[in-house]
């Protein structure tokens, strides 16, 4: 933008209604500006051509109250059946089946909750949970897998890296909504 950049424009806005969402848009990846975005509270960044299934998204859970939930799973029947389970306990939720579309909306939306399979196919088990945080150093991660023993040779690694929680597949959908209903009370 001439004269002032987006985020200088989105800082002064902040001050006048400190409480608007911000959905930012921009064609150029100066990871900086994005970061000061973020950490400023922009509600999300989309970068162009503007993906319009995640705009509309954005839109629509900009307006919500309930908290944000990403679930990010290469089963998407596994995911809509969370999403319905959670959607009805109040919260927003969101799906993503593959590594680029978690790490597009993780940068697009600030969820309070990530709950994430750590064994997506064609990636390192690592690589999408340190990507996401990279944008979302303070978001919530819960890490799922079917392995126990993933789990379990992961553990320090991912929780020395903030990843709140680690359960085993299949999920009780019990223990989750209620680690979810804990972790979003204490924060």
């Amino acid at each position: 933008m001439p004269v002032m950049n987006g985020v200088d424009t989105y800082k002064k806005l902040k001050k006048i209604a400190p409480d608007t969402p911000v959905i930012m848009m921009t064609a150029f990846t100066v990871e900086t500006l994005i970061k000061d975005a973020l950490k400023e509270g922009a509600f999300g960044i989309l970068k162009k051509p503007i993906n319009f299934d995640i705009l509309f998204d954005l839109i629509e859970s900009s307006s919500t109250n309930g908290d944000l939930i990403m679930i990010v799973d290469d089963n998407e029947e596994t995911c809509k059946t969370m999403q319905s389970i959670l959607i009805k306990k109040g919260y927003s939720v969101n799906i993503a089946i593959d590594r680029d579309s978690a790490i597009e909306k993780s940068q697009a939306k600030d969820f309070n909750v990530i709950i994430l399979d750590i064994k997506l196919p064609t990636i390192n088990d690592l690589e999408t949970y340190l990507t996401i945080r990279e944008f979302r150093p303070h978001v919530i991660v819960i890490i799922i897998s079917g392995s126990l023993d993933k789990i379990n040779e992961l553990n320090n690694t991912i929780l020395s890296k903030s990843a709140n929680i680690c359960l085993e597949k299949p999920l009780k959908i019990e223990k989750l909504t209620k680690t979810i209903d804990e972790i979003l009370k204490n924060n």
